[in-house]
């Protein structure tokens, strides 16, 4: 410091400047997919005057990942030091295709391959991709490479059968009733030197036995799966059999009354050959079980539309019905009867024959044996049918006959038996009315008739017997020697000897 005035003053200092940081300057990652080229990261923001930056490992064109390194410096300044990752992703793989393909059966490999240009760096490998026979499968393409995401792309690779010709053979027929031949064709269409010989299965035809014309089918004709079969059919036809011999059936017996069971069918030979059972309907008018003996049926056949009868041959057989066995027993359910002054015409019982083979018989009392001239049958009835009063008998016996539809006989002897009432129980009337009217002009005791020794007597008051007989069918009728008796009451007395019984009662003798 000088001044004229002033010494001159002279004073000294340090004047020092310090490095500035730097500031606003980012260096971030950054990420890149792949393409080929060059690949690098640069600082963001604005270098101060007098500075300048570097890098380091800041440059990739590969996938991967690296950390490069900016540097940035000048004399005024600290250095600054940033880092950040270089990414390289993979690319997608794209312009490539597997499309699906369908190819017709030849015997040969079949594959698929992908259209469009593979990239640098890319390969494609394939699985499933080789198919010879008939069939479907998928079939897989992977593209990969370092730089690129693996592609995978799937096709269906298709094998579709050929097509086969078999045309049936013309011409093709049997006889009715014979087996059906083996079916004859031709073919064509066989490839990859196939023949034949890779057939399975035979033709056949629409089904039925009747004579006529039938289309020959595919049945189960097959040459695999490399094949669809074009068939072309053709027609089978059936002719007629004709009868030459029948061969009868052996002759049958049969129980009597049963109808037999008679063949449903019988044996013939045709002209070519063939045995046949054919069916056949019987004429069983003749047949008759209820008669035992030889009988020769006659049958008609019941031809099919297949089988000729030209000589009109008819089946035979003889049919032998066998004896019956005779009724077991005969039996009566009841065998008792009151006889009666009134009728001679009196129902005992009704007969019912035991015979596990028939239930028609005749059954007839066996002549005049025994008492059988008291009795008659009607419709398996007895019946007392005698006016005869066949006195002092209670019991009477009968022989009678069993006659089945085979003619076999039973006799069997019934005894009778004639209830009375006893003497003492006889009902007798103590009044008549003799006055010529017609109703009760006479008195009886008819119950006696039954009974042997009978006396019937008639007093008056005085003891003069004015009526006297043996025979109780007689009855008197109020006179005495010719004359009517006066009204009044008078005494009867009744005397049976086969009893040793008497019984006495009152008697009213009326006139108006």
């Amino acid at each position: 410091i000088t001044g004229a005035n002033f010494d001159e003053l002279v004073l000294t200092a340090e004047l020092e400047i310090t490095p500035a940081d730097i500031a606003g300057i980012s260096f971030e990652d950054a990420s890149f997919i792949y393409d080929g080229s060059d690949r690098s990261i640069e600082i963001t923001g604005t270098l101060p005057a007098g500075t300048s930056v570097s890098y380091e490992n800041n440059t990739r064109t590969n996938v991967g990942n690296q950390e490069a390194t900016a540097t940035i410096t000048g004399s005024n300044f600290n250095t600054l030091v940033l880092t950040a990752d270089l990414t390289i992703t993979p690319a997608d793989i794209t312009g490539i295709t597997l499309e699906d393909a369908s190819f017709v059966f030849d015997g040969t490999v079949k594959t698929i391959e992908i259209t469009g240009t593979l990239p640098d760096g890319a390969s494609v490998s394939y699985t499933d991709n080789t198919q010879t026979n008939v069939g479907t499968q998928a079939a897989t393409a992977t593209i990969t490479g370092s730089n690129f995401n693996t592609l995978v792309l799937s096709a269906d690779l298709v094998i579709t059968p050929a097509d086969l010709s078999i045309i049936a053979d013309e011409g093709q027929s049997k006889i009715f009733g014979t087996a059906d031949p083996e079916f004859s064709f031709t073919t064509s269409g066989f490839v990859a030197g196939d023949s034949e010989e890779v057939l399975t299965g035979s033709l056949a035809r629409l089904a039925g036995e009747n004579v006529g014309t039938y289309p020959i089918t595919l049945g189960n004709l097959s040459a695999g799966d490399n094949y669809q079969i074009q068939f072309i059919s053709a027609d089978f036809k059936i002719f007629p059999a004709s009868i030459e011999v029948v061969i009868q059936p052996d002759m049958i017996e049969t129980a009597w009354s049963i109808n037999p069971e008679l063949p449903a069918t019988v044996t013939v030979m045709t002209v070519d050959g063939q045995f046949l059972e054919l069916p056949v309907t019987w004429d069983v008018s003749a047949l008759i079980v209820f008669t035992r003996g030889d009988y020769i049926l006659t049958g008609t056949f019941d031809l099919p539309s297949g089988i000729l009868n030209p000589e009109g041959l008819t089946a035979e057989i003889v049919v032998t019905v066998l004896p019956k066995s005779a009724p077991e027993d005969i039996v009566l359910d009841n065998n008792s009867f009151e006889p009666s002054i009134n009728q001679n015409f009196i129902p005992i019982g009704a007969f019912n024959v035991v015979d596990p083979f028939d239930n028609q018989h005749d059954i007839i009392l066996a002549g005049l044996e025994l008492d059988n001239m008291y009795f008659e049958i009607i419709d398996g009835i007895l019946f007392w049918s005698s006016a005869e009063k066949v006195d002092g008998r209670t019991e009477f016996n009968i022989l009678v006959r069993v006659v089945d539809r085979d003619g076999n006989i039973l006799q069997k002897e019934f005894t009778i038996r004639r209830t009375r009432p006893s003497v003492n129980d006889i009902e007798i009337f103590n009044t008549f009315t003799p006055n010529g009217d017609g109703v009760n002009d006479t008195w009886g005791i008819e119950q006696l008739r039954f009974y042997t020794g009978a006396r019937i007597q008639v007093f008056e008051r005085s003891g003069q017997r004015v009526f006297y007989t043996e025979d109780p069918d007689v009855r008197w009728d109020g006179t005495f020697q010719g004359r009517e008796l006066p009204v009044g009451a008078y005494y009867w007395v009744i005397e049976v000897k086969e009893t040793d019984e008497v019984r006495r009662g009152m008697l009213n003798l009326i006139r108006k």
